[in-house]
């Protein structure tokens, strides 16, 4: 996994991102094998997402991991944030997403969104040894150990995306159109543009 940085994307583009994000989400759960991410690069956003769903994520150095969505007017929400919380614990799942701030690849190790970080040199090495490790065990055992993982987090799985419950048509809002174009044109965001918090049944 090289450089993936999210942009502001047009959902009706066929480059937006978002179209098959939870489609490698479910790929990377339901293989029967572990899954490693390589990552040498920008895991923002989308790659980001998709390196902590992998069975292991092996970081360079000089790798960068985030999330942007409240800061660029990309609505995530569901399965695939809540996620998180299982990989680095609550706390700092929330400020992952909620602050959207950049990690290098040793503060990503220290937060458990990284199993190890090596030197630039050293990555294909490194990655090499887990799959020497993982080719030693039984690869049955391996896959109902993926399960087992797999079922402690399932559940939350079936619950409805908050976005489409509560904001469906957010990707369509001023505040929105405000986020997206302030992060392609490089400025400060107009927070006049904000839409107020919308009212849900947990309110």
């Amino acid at each position: 996994m090289g450089d993936r940085r999210d942009q502001a994307e047009d959902r009706s583009s066929p480059e937006y991102s978002g179209a098959s994000e939870e489609d490698f989400m479910n790929i990377i759960r339901r293989l029967p094998k572990p899954v490693i991410a390589e990552v040498d690069g920008f895991a923002i956003g989308s790659g980001n997402i998709l390196a902590y769903m992998c069975d292991f994520t092996v970081a360079s150095e000089r790798s960068t991991f985030g999330q942007t969505g409240p800061r660029v007017g990309s609505p995530a929400a569901g399965f695939g944030v809540g996620y998180l919380a299982s990989v680095v614990g609550q706390k700092r799942a929330r400020e992952i997403w909620m602050l959207t701030q950049q990690y290098s690849g040793r503060k990503a190790y220290e937060f458990g969104l990284a199993n190890s970080v090596v030197p630039h040199e050293q990555l294909r090495a490194e990655v090499d040894r887990y799959c020497a490790l993982i080719k030693n065990n039984s690869p049955v055992i391996l896959q109902l150990e993926k399960i087992t993982f797999n079922e402690m987090t399932e559940y939350a799985e079936s619950i409805p995306n908050p976005t489409d419950r509560y904001a469906r048509d957010y990707i369509m809002s001023e505040e929105a159109e405000e986020r997206r174009l302030s992060f392609i044109e490089r400025r400060p965001i107009d927070t006049s543009k904000n839409m107020p918090l919308v009212k849900t049944d947990k309110n």
